[in-house]
């Protein structure tokens, strides 16, 4: 059985309907190292429990897992692998910074274990280089006095539990491999909303068209993408969570729009 039928039998497709919420990850621990251009990149290694946690193995486990990959059985860490984000070290320099999501409960096992540690650092280097096309050294440096470099971000991940899988590949030269699966087509729920219609004093000719959105499940705007046309508005958010498309009665100046979110009512 390969691994698509694995996940397939483990996730049903209904399990992705209006399964996407976004977190903001707690720092663990940060690692430097060089991308092969010479230039400083950190991994931020955080956790969330809304990551799955991977079956529970022993060392001994991986080991055997390490020495007979074509024999052995998958072995599946699911992580989620951030956006880039520009930063400037202790330096002033500036530099890149990725951050990873992992179970707190597995977070756990590599901070008391080297070889749990450089398993999972190998898996990461590799995922980055695939997802982002950059070349890394494969030496690091657990920075002992910084939990995280910059801000970390938030990030959308499936409630399903699959944002990567990680399996170990017999043709990888006992390489770990991530296969990282393409997420299905999701509608976004449409949002509830009302349009509010302000006018000059004494007149009935337009002066403000307020659109009116409850975005419930979102912590900030990151991620929203709002386009204001002549008479049509649509918006969409990160992961397909929401979803709208309104027809405007009313012509609007595209040029003079503006838009903010209020983090406390979710407007």
């Amino acid at each position: 059985m390969g691994i698509l039928d694995i996940v397939k039998d483990e996730m049903p497709a209904k399990d992705f309907e209006n399964s996407s919420i976004i977190i903001v990850p707690k720092p663990g621990f940060c690692v430097k190292l060089k991308s092969k251009k010479n230039e400083k990149v950190f991994v931020n290694i955080c956790i969330s429990d809304k990551v799955p946690a991977p079956r529970r193995i022993t060392e001994d486990e991986l080991r055997e897992i390490l020495d007979d990959i074509e024999n052995s059985p998958p072995f599946k860490v699911p992580m989620c692998i951030g956006e880039p984000h520009a930063e400037v070290d202790s330096a002033q320099k500036g530099c890149t910074a990725y951050d990873v999501a992992i179970n707190p409960e597995f977070y756990e096992k590599v901070k008391s274990s080297e070889l749990f540690e450089a398993f999972l650092m190998t898996v990461i280097f590799e995922g980055l280089e695939n997802k982002y096309g950059i070349d890394l050294e494969k030496s690091w440096i657990v920075l002992k006095n910084k939990k995280c470099m910059g801000r970390l971000q938030e990030q959308c991940i499936r409630t399903s539990s699959r944002p990567a899988i990680i399996e170990m590949d017999s043709s990888a030269s006992c390489n770990p491999k991530v296969i990282e699966l393409p997420d299905p087509p999701v509608k976004g729920d449409t949002p509830k909303y009302e349009l509010v219609q302000v006018n000059y004093d004494n007149s009935e000719k337009l002066r403000y068209l307020i659109a009116r959105i409850s975005l419930p499940k979102l912590v900030s705007s990151k991620g929203l993408d709002l386009q204001v046309g002549y008479d049509l508005l649509q918006l969409t958010s990160h992961g397909g969570i929401y979803s709208l498309e309104l027809t405007l009665d009313k012509p609007v100046d595209e040029e003079t729009t503006v838009a903010e979110f209020n983090r406390d009512t979710k407007f």
